[in-house]
């Protein structure tokens, strides 16, 4: 299986580096092929594994990966490469749904036998924990691509459908936030979404991690108004400026963690964290310098971002921060000369 795990992500890393280049129109065959391949052997123990399919199925998709492949070749359009991941992940699950759906929710039948047998699979102290852990992990990458935005209203349903039981069962909290993050990903089931983050929230808002890992999925989140949701939960009545974990949580994952709007061509999230950082240097300096190093890798990109990028770090420098947020800004543009 190694072998095809190797064949599958050089297959997608060439579309998503084929369409950055704008070389491509529709996904090669050979990955819908594979992935069919490797999804219907995905109960052959012989050849076989969830944890690996898992990977399988999400390899060749990180940004950060593909990132460094294309900063090899010269600057880098951030957007414009989150947008091509995106691309050949919707193609792939519009082609692949049946089979990912059937693959959901084998998971689902082999886990609930886990439990059985096992009882609680989600204690590693439990035998039956490792076994599980692989299910799992296939279960939420297959929810993960199913949830891509882009296929027929049929499907689409079924998708949502699957998140919300895997959501609403309570099973356990990789399951929850992963059918949380898939739905708060999308554009297509604003309702649900709303429902589902406000049954979360409601339920852990007394626990502080929880709430953070509430703010982080939506910071991260490709909604397309991801960034208008990050600028209302600032004053959210869970978020706590005092407490710098939220501030990492909130604004520093969207500047770190959520390429496609962060470098949106608009040069909207750029000032969005120029000003979290500004307004943040008031109380907490070093939280606002962690803040303001979303603008590190300023010489890595296109120039149309370095230009918007520059600017506003320059306006950081012109408002007066402290010793520590103007050194990196300082540092950033010195990068570029």
């Amino acid at each position: 299986m190694g072998s095809r795990w190797q064949t599958a992500g050089d297959l997608v890393m060439a579309d998503v580096l084929a369409k950055y280049f704008d070389k491509l129109t529709a996904v090669n065959p050979g990955i819908v092929a594979a992935f069919r391949d490797i999804l219907g052997e995905r109960a052959n123990t012989e050849t076989s594994n969830p944890s690996l399919t898992s990977r399988i199925l999400t390899n060749g998709t990180s940004f950060n990966y593909v990132f460094l492949q294309v900063a090899k070749q010269g600057q880098v359009d951030p957007a414009r490469l989150a947008e091509s991941i995106g691309f050949v992940k919707k193609e792939v699950s519009k082609a692949l749904c049946k089979e990912l759906l059937e693959c959901h929710t084998w998971c689902r039948s082999e886990l609930e036998a886990l439990a059985a047998k096992h009882g609680d699979t989600s204690v590693p102290s439990n035998p039956g924990w490792r076994q599980a852990k692989s299910y799992r992990e296939l279960l939420n990458a297959t929810l993960r691509l199913l949830m891509q935005d882009g296929k027929p209203a049929a499907e689409a349903a079924a998708a949502q459908k699957l998140a919300e039981a895997q959501y609403t069962a309570q099973r356990n909290m990789t399951e929850v936030v992963n059918a949380l993050a898939a739905v708060a990903g999308s554009s297509e089931c604003d309702e649900l979404r709303t429902k589902l983050l406000d049954d979360f929230v409601g339920r852990w808002e007394k626990n502080a991690l929880i709430v953070q890992k509430w703010f982080m999925i939506q910071a991260t989140s490709s909604h397309p108004k991801a960034l208008d949701h990050v600028r209302e939960l600032l004053t959210h009545r869970l978020f706590q400026p005092d407490m710098a974990n939220f501030h990492y949580a909130l604004t520093r994952a969207f500047g770190a963690s959520n390429p496609k709007h962060f470098h949106d061509i608009s040069g909207a999230g750029y000032a969005f964290i120029r000003e979290q950082v500004l307004t943040v240097d008031k109380q907490n300096p070093s939280v606002a310098a962690r803040i303001a190093r979303s603008f590190d890798s300023i010489k890595k990109f296109d120039p149309k971002r370095q230009a918007l990028m520059r600017a506003e770090l320059e306006k950081i420098q012109a408002g007066e921060p402290s010793k520590g947020v103007f050194e990196i800004a300082s540092r950033a543009l010195k990068s570029l000369e």
